[in-house]
């Protein structure tokens, strides 16, 4: 049970760092259909990079896209429910307790090779009720300018 464990902390220690290294900065404008494609973005990758690691990543320019709007929060819900949540079921790297199995001789892809429509069937209509919802908040926003819209990713190095 120790080595489960142990090894459950490295795997967490690794996701971690290699996220933690990973910065998304740009221009993006937090309209219904950026915020909706961060979302599945975000459920996309948690399954590559787990859950942390994907929230890690996606959290700031998620909240920098959407600073300048008066509802918000409705974001920030979502994002925990589809990629702190959701996302990470379709490999043992996103969620703990398919990693778990993984130890105990669960084949790796076995969750996305089974799962996959399960998770697609609860992710999808949680992303159609988002985006009509944040569509629904955004009507009565003043515009913002328009603004390009720009990413950049930087993945800085670690040395020892």
């Amino acid at each position: 049970m120790l080595a489960e464990y142990l090894s459950f902390i490295v795997l967490l220690l690794a996701l971690y760092v290699v996220a933690g290294g990973i910065l998304i900065t740009g221009n993006l404008r937090g309209t219904p259909l950026v915020n909706t494609a961060l979302l599945a973005i975000g459920t996309l990758i948690a399954s590559l990079v787990g859950t942390t690691g994907a929230a890690m990543i996606l959290i700031r320019p998620l909240l920098k896209a959407n600073e300048g709007r008066a509802h918000n929060v409705h974001t920030i819900v979502f994002f925990i429910v589809l990629v702190a949540n959701i996302g990470g079921a379709l490999s043992p790297l996103g969620d703990p307790p398919l990693f778990v199995g993984f130890l105990r001789g669960v084949e790796f892809f076995w969750p996305l090779k089974h799962i996959w429509l399960q998770t697609l069937i609860v992710a999808a209509p949680i992303l159609m009720s988002f985006l009509a919802l944040d569509t629904w908040l955004s009507r009565n926003e003043p515009a913002r300018g328009d603004e390009p819209i720009a990413l950049q990713v930087t993945a800085s190095s670690i040395s020892c």
